[in-house]
C-alpha cells in the first residue's frame, strides 16, 4: 500500500508540473516541439548527475551559453549551408543563447 501511495503522489505532482527536459548533445538538435511543452530546458556539456540534479532541485543556479544555434525545424537544417556556421533562417536558439547568472556571493 506504500508504495502505491508513492506512485499517487509522484502522479500527481508530474500532472500539476511542467515537464523539464534535459539534454547532453554533440551537435544542434530539432527541439521546437520539446521548447512549446517544457516549462525549462537543461542542456549540458557533460556535467554529472549529481551537478544536473542539483541545478534541476534549485541548490546550484545554472550557468552557460550555448556554442551553436539551435535550428527551428528539419526543414531549417536542410536549408543550411554545411560550410557556414550558425547560417539558419529563424533559429529557436541563436548562439550564446542561455544563462550567465553567477551564484550568490559571486558577481
Amino acid at each position: 500500500m506504500k508504495s502505491f501511495l508513492v506512485l499517487a503522489s509522484v502522479a500527481a505532482i508530474t500532472l500539476a508540473a511542467a515537464p523539464v527536459h534535459g539534454q547532453t548533445p554533440d551537435r544542434p538538435a530539432v527541439l521546437g516541439a520539446v521548447d512549446q511543452k517544457a516549462s525549462a530546458m537543461l542542456v549540458n556539456f557533460g556535467v554529472s548527475d549529481a551537478a544536473l540534479l542539483d541545478v534541476a532541485t534549485g541548490k546550484l543556479v545554472a550557468r552557460g551559453r550555448l556554442p551553436f544555434e539551435l535550428p527551428s525545424s528539419m526543414e531549417a537544417v536542410a536549408a543550411q549551408d554545411p560550410a557556414v556556421a550558425d547560417d539558419s533562417r529563424d533559429p529557436l536558439y541563436r548562439r550564446g543563447a542561455g544563462r550567465d547568472t553567477p551564484r550568490p556571493g559571486r558577481e
